[in-house]
């Protein structure tokens, strides 16, 4: 990329006078590889095409601007920042990956937030034989990520419990990650934790209830989620 910015940047260069004179041209666009380009030149020239889109070619005198850079110059940090990024990035991965939690516990979150963990509602869109409403609750309503996690009459009642146990102002639910986050700027680093635990026994005792027909009261899953909060503050 360097190389490729020399040309158009530096004009009289002795390396643009070079490649001018081996190839008539410096316009990596109409650049042709033959016989006599040399195995460097082609490792350059590889990467035009991400090149041409990287630049912004302005009139009069200001020259190339460099699209990932703030100063508009070339600079190799800003192509491997752009080379490297994974794209779309999640608004909380940064938060989520630091959680004092079990790493199991933080990957399941992760899918808890995506909406990828396997509800109700995620195994029939996978076509497998399921009922769609939640088993939590006695409501007809479809079992989904959110659902299941605070709008349950079942998880309702875990948060009730959550809010009077850690004497926590009433919690807004207006989806998961709002839930989570919005909450977090107002309570102690603490609550992480809480939610973290109390979002895992909600889903361990919806598991329960699927796979062995069992099932504790509220009040039980409460001393659950508090057992859990110390264990983990133990080890971690």
């Amino acid at each position: 990329m360097k190389w490729m910015w020399k040309l158009i940047s530096e004009p009289d260069s002795t390396w643009s006078s070079t490649i001018h004179l081996l190839y008539g041209t410096t316009d990596i666009a109409t650049l042709s590889l033959d016989d006599r380009t040399s195995a460097a030149f082609k490792d350059i020239l590889y990467y035009r095409d991400f090149f041409s889109i990287s630049i912004n070619t302005m009139g009069g005198t200001q020259g190339p601007v460099w699209k990932w850079s703030t100063t508009g110059n070339y600079s190799s940090a800003s192509t491997y920042h752009i080379l490297a990024d994974p794209g779309l990035r999640s608004p909380y991965h940064s938060i989520l990956w630091k959680l004092k939690v079990p790493p199991k516990v933080r990957i399941f979150l992760w899918l808890v937030l995506l909406d990828r963990i396997l509800t109700q509602q995620n195994l029939m869109l996978r076509n497998w034989p399921t009922i769609s409403t939640c088993k939590c609750c006695s409501t007809d309503c479809l079992e989904t990520s959110v659902h299941l996690s605070i709008e349950c009459d079942f998880a309702k009642q875990i948060w009730t419990l959550v809010r009077s146990r850690f004497n926590l102002s009433p919690l807004s639910a207006l989806d998961l990650h709002a839930f989570w986050t919005h909450n977090r700027t107002i309570i102690d680093d603490l609550w992480d934790v809480i939610w973290a635990a109390s979002i895992w026994a909600i889903w361990k005792e919806r598991n329960r209830r699927v796979f062995s027909s069992r099932s504790l009261p509220p009040a039980m899953l409460m001393a659950e989620i508090c057992a859990t909060i110390e264990a983990w503050k133990r080890i971690l």
